[in-house]
Parts: C-alpha cells; structure tokens; sequence
C-alpha cells in the first residue's frame, strides 16, 4: 500500500534546494487549481507563458492573472532572565499533533515592515509583547 507524508513533514528530509523547489511547484499548482475563472468576468481563463500567467479567454476581457506572493515571517522570541539560560516561546498549532511545537510565524499585511508584523503576530498568537526585533535571514 502507498504512503503519502504531507508537504510539511517532507521539507526536512529534503535539502534547502530541493525543498525550495517543491514549495515553489506546490504553490503553482495550487494556483492553477484555484484560479481556473477570470476574477474579472467569470469566464474561463488558460494558462500561459509557462505556466505563469492566466488569460480570460472572454473576447471583451482577456484580463491576465499571476500567482499570489504573500510575504511572510517566522519568528523565534527569545527571552533572557537576568539568571539563568535564555528560553524561546514555542507553540502548538490547531492543525497539528500535540505533540509538535513550532515558532511564531504569519503574514505581513500591506504597509507593515517585515519587524511591525512580528510584534503584531506575536501580540495576536501569543498576547506577549515584544520589542528589539531583529532581522536575521530570509528564505525561499
């Protein structure tokens, strides 16, 4: 019998690279899935230069659709008590085993900086209020 393991268990069996891929693929795919009418008119609409752009096929239309990109953050709040070694607040996810913890993490809504949506999102998953956010790094 054939096993699957969903996307996000697979990403650490796989190289940065790799994984970088099959997110990319997963969420064209996803997109090609979802967006298969004008958003416009409601006609159909087809996919074009490579995959990466939808067409209404609509002879009054013809409106061209891409692929969302929704920045987002991931976070690891840190605290330091004045004795003692630093600790960093994990949380459990709604969709997920108890047993699985994770960082903070969310979307950057328009017009906020990548540092106002930490604070945001901490304050809304966790109602801790951060400050000193420090960028670290960026990933696919």
């Amino acid at each position: 019998m054939e096993q699957s393991l969903d996307f996000r268990m697979c990403l650490p069996l796989l190289t940065s690279r790799d994984a970088s891929i099959l997110a990319y693929g997963k969420a064209l795919s996803y997109w090609h899935v979802h967006h298969q009418f004008c958003g416009f008119c409601g006609h159909k609409s087809l996919a074009y230069e490579g995959r990466h752009i939808r067409r209404c096929q609509n002879e009054n239309c013809h409106k061209e659709s891409y692929p969302r990109t929704d920045p987002a953050v991931i976070m690891l709040v840190e605290y330091q008590p004045e004795n003692g070694p630093a600790k960093c607040l994990l949380a459990q996810h709604h969709k997920i085993s108890s047993q699985v913890v994770s960082t903070l993490a969310g979307f950057v809504d328009p017009g906020e900086s990548l540092e106002e949506a930490v604070i945001r999102e901490v304050q809304e998953e966790a109602g801790i209020e951060v400050s000193d956010v420090t960028y670290m790094a960026s990933q696919p």
